[in-house]
């Protein structure tokens, strides 16, 4: 999994927006336990897998850490048909319109990409009304 921060123009000491994310979830210990840092990437797809299984995780929490995941793999893997079917991710699994926003925008500013300003104006708009 870290190859995720060798495809991007990230270092592996860079703080990444994910990570509170990760430690709000809990999963950073599990993610230690299996040689990970503790942080974001998790050190495997399988310790990814394992934070299913762990309770006083709420289910939102743990889709969107997988969502995320998710998205860095189809940034590695654009020309296969994988972006297409991560669309159906967030309606298969619940995930609000507003969550999935905030991901992306989460994901963005991790990436120092520029599109983020159009999911945080989106959202703001659908906060004030």
């Amino acid at each position: 999994m870290q190859t995720l921060f060798s495809c991007s123009s990230l270092a592996s000491t860079d703080v990444l927006l994910i990570d509170g994310l990760v430690k709000e979830s809990g999963v950073c210990g599990s993610w230690q336990e299996k040689n990970g840092t503790g942080n974001y990437p998790p050190p495997s797809i399988y310790a990814a897998l394992g934070s299913y299984l762990m309770d006083g995780v709420t289910m939102e929490l743990k889709h969107a850490l997988m969502y995320y995941l998710l998205l860095d793999l189809r940034d590695m893997n654009a020309s296969s048909t994988f972006p297409t079917e991560l669309k159906k991710f967030p309606q298969v699994f619940g995930l609000s319109k507003s969550n999935v926003k905030l991901l992306k925008a989460f994901w963005y500013l991790d990436r120092r990409d520029t599109k983020v300003i159009e999911c945080f104006i989106h959202n703001v708009f659908i906060f004030l009304y």
